[in-house]
Formats: C-alpha cells, structure tokens, sequence
C-alpha cells in the first residue's frame, strides 16, 4: 500500500497535485460511501481485469448513504508493478476527454436509510487506456478533483502471451497434505527478445487475496522461449485454507441463516447477531460452494438489489479460549477488506465469555469470509480455519513485461486455474 501526496502525484493527473493523501489502493476517503463493487461485465463474481482492446468494460457501482444526489466524476492513473504512479501525463497513456462524470444513478427504494446508487462503466470511449498495465480508477466528487470519494485498482490486460499449467497437492515440506502448488510455463516467444530474469515478472493470487499473494515469482528453468515457473522452492505453494464461511443475509424479513438475533434501532436499520463461531481446524474438510471470497449484493426482499437492498448492521463472534496472547491478532477477512487484512477488520476479545466480536454495516448479499491471524502469533494465519490440499481455490496469474522503451511494466497476459478443475 502506497500514499502520496502533493510532491508524490503533482504530474499524474494533467499536471493537476492532489490536496491530500491518496492510498493507491482499495480505499473509500468519505464515510458516505458503501457497497463498492467493480467487475467485469455483469459478472459480479469477477475480478477487475479488463482487455485492452475490444473488451466488455468493467462495471463500478457504490452507494452514497448521504440521501442526495451529487456528481461524481472518474479517471484512470497508470502505475507501476509495486503500485507505485508513474509519473506521466495522463494524454500519454489515456485517450479521450480523460475524466468521465457519472450520469447513471437510482435512488433507493424502500429503505429506512436513504441511499443513491451510482453505476459507471469503465473504461469508456471518454476515457480510454492506451497501454496495459496496473490502474487506479480515480472517483472525486462535484467537478473537484482534490475532493476523492474512492479508489479501486484494476487490470487492463494485452493477452499476448498465456500461461499454461495446472494445481497439485503440495508434495513436500510443512504445507504437505495443507497446501497446494500452482504449476505453470509462459511461452514468451511474441515478447520478442527479453530477460527473463530482468524482464519478465509474475505475481499470482489465491483467491483475489492480497494478503498471501505471491510475486516477481521468477523460472526455475529457461528453454528456448518458453519459461518454467514450475517451482521446487516453495515459493508457488500456497496453504489450501478452507472453503469460505457464508454470511448470507438476503432476507432480514426473517432471521437470516445461522443469526441468534435480529433486532431493529428507532431508525428502522436492522440489526444481526450471528451464532458464535468455532475453530475449524481439527475438523475434516467438506467441500461446498463458497464463491472463493467473492461477495455477491442480492436481495430476496425487492426487486433490485442495487436500489431495494437494505443496510443492517451485524455482529460476527468466533470463540476462542487461547486469546490473543496465543493467536495475536485475528481478523475477518472478507468482500469488506479487500483481501487483505486491515485495521478496521481487526476483532475485539472479550476475555470473560471468551468471544472475538466485530460488527459490520454490510446491505444484504452473500460475504464469504475467514478468520485470520495477524503477524505477531504464535501460530498459524489458518489457525482457526485449518487448511486442506483439496479446497476449491483459484488462482490468477499475472504475467508483466517490463518494457525497455517506455520503462514501466506492461501487463502481457493471465490465466486463471481452478484447483478441482486444472490437476
């Protein structure tokens, strides 16, 4: 995670500094500001990953939970591998107007919260990427630019080259029989002539997740032009985790699944208690559909999720009598963190009744989620999910060329494996 300021962006955007810090990151900077979502398509179980040329764009949606309407604009800033800006105008790698305001948007319907519900499409002959790479979609508010209201990265792929591979147990080591390898060649033949230990980079995610991503992975072995990533050093084996547990909140008429209460303030906001949860380490793995982390915004109480979702206030609990002199830090990780593990996810631990809590305003969909150990513990970050060889788990690979004119990382090709599919 990045920030910059004044002296980090000042010729990012049409020469135009930012006012304030911006993480170049998954990040919302007005707490009116929920429920954001970008995917390709219509396909809200996707990544951001988007072609270059003649692709479907993606789709962004947020809510403002301010009740009035207001104009909110986009761009795109190029960056680097580390997600770092590069330090371009934006005409040298944007075609177009540059910056596109949003017209499309619903007020809620229904709801005792107020809300409006934005949805663009990017990019957009307006705004247009003239090269691959890594983006940061840039969302300000009312034409002023030093006013940010979100941003999101995304992908925006070439697919010139694609990698081939497959997913096994791990065959060695402390993750045997928990973890699985991801197994993988790259033929760089249409790259032309390049490194490929200085020129080629690779990163690969489990799940979209961020926090155990892997990256700069380089060849074990180079033959002609095609590249081995079917690594031996550990460095491509990740633990298997577990299938995802389920918040499913698309009815709060009732109860929802697993919830022990179901409240409601003056306000009319709902309000959840889910049962207490427990580890699930010693258990034995049972395979089901768990949406490998992708959240999905459904409603069964309306029509239309976008405009008749409710928001509800919910209280996940886990149980767990070492406490954090043991485990460290545990957080919920989940569609809300991004993949990754963030302060504000970070649970609360009553030492009397044993119990992790933390509440969550969430509208109603379905929130895949596991509990995670932070740095600082004695155990493993699976400690209270266990891990498994044959979890359901995908795997995004990324495949970077690190081009010699234009200096900055061009993002060449993916390719996405499926853990039960590809073996």
């Amino acid at each position: 995670m990045h920030r910059f300021g004044l002296m980090g962006v000042g010729m990012v955007c049409m020469g135009a500094a930012l006012s304030q810090d911006i993480v170049y990151d998954d990040a919302v900077y007005d707490e009116n500001i929920h429920s954001v979502q970008l995917y390709h398509g219509e396909d809200r179980l996707t990544p951001p990953l988007v072609g270059l040329q003649g692709d479907e764009p993606l789709t962004l949606r947020f809510d403002d939970l301010s009740g009035s309407a207001a104009t909110y604009t986009w761009t795109l800033l190029l960056c680097d591998y580390d997600w770092k800006p590069v330090a371009w105008p934006q005409n040298m790698y944007l075609g177009g107007a540059l910056r596109e305001d949003i017209t499309d948007f619903r007020f809620s319907f229904g709801s005792p919260l107020p809300y409006v519900t934005y949805r663009a499409r990017v990019p957009s002959e307006n705004v247009k990427p003239l090269v691959s790479g890594n983006y940061l979609l840039y969302v300000f508010r009312n034409f002023d630019f030093h006013a940010p209201v979100l941003t999101r990265r995304l992908w925006v792929v070439e697919n010139i080259v694609e990698p081939q591979g497959f997913v096994k147990d791990a065959g060695g080591g402390p993750l045997f029989g928990k973890g699985q390898d991801v197994m993988f060649t790259i033929d760089v033949a249409s790259l032309g002539s390049v490194n490929p230990f200085t020129d080629v980079a690779v990163s690969v995610y489990q799940n979209f997740r961020r926090d155990n991503a892997r990256h700069n992975l380089k060849p074990i072995f180079v033959a002609g032009s095609k590249l081995d990533f079917q690594l031996i050093d550990g460095s491509n084996t990740f633990p298997g985790w577990n299938e995802f547990r389920l918040l499913d909140l698309r009815t709060l008429n009732i109860r929802p699944s697993r919830a022990v209460a179901l409240t409601e303030d003056e306000s009319g906001i709902k309000h959840v208690v889910m049962a207490v949860d427990s580890s699930r380490s010693q258990r034995p793995h049972a395979l089901y559909a768990d949406l490998n982390g992708l959240g999905r915004i459904i409603t069964l109480d309306g029509r239309d999720p976008d405009t008749d979702g409710l928001y509800a206030k919910v209280v996940l609990r886990l149980y767990a009598p070492e406490g954090p002199e043991i485990t460290g830090p545990v957080y919920v990780l989940g569609p809300w963190s991004h993949g990754e593990l963030r302060q504000e996810f970070q649970m609360h631990y009553d030492p009397v009744s044993k119990i992790y809590s933390l509440e969550l305003f969430l509208k109603q969909g379905i929130y895949p989620y596991l509990y995670v150990t932070g740095r600082g513990s004695q155990v493993s970050p699976w400690y209270y999910e266990g891990s498994h060889a044959r979890t359901d788990n995908n795997y995004l690979i990324l495949v970077y060329f690190k081009d010699p004119l234009r200096r900055f990382h061009r993002l060449v090709g993916f390719r996405n494996l499926n853990s039960m599919r590809d073996r």
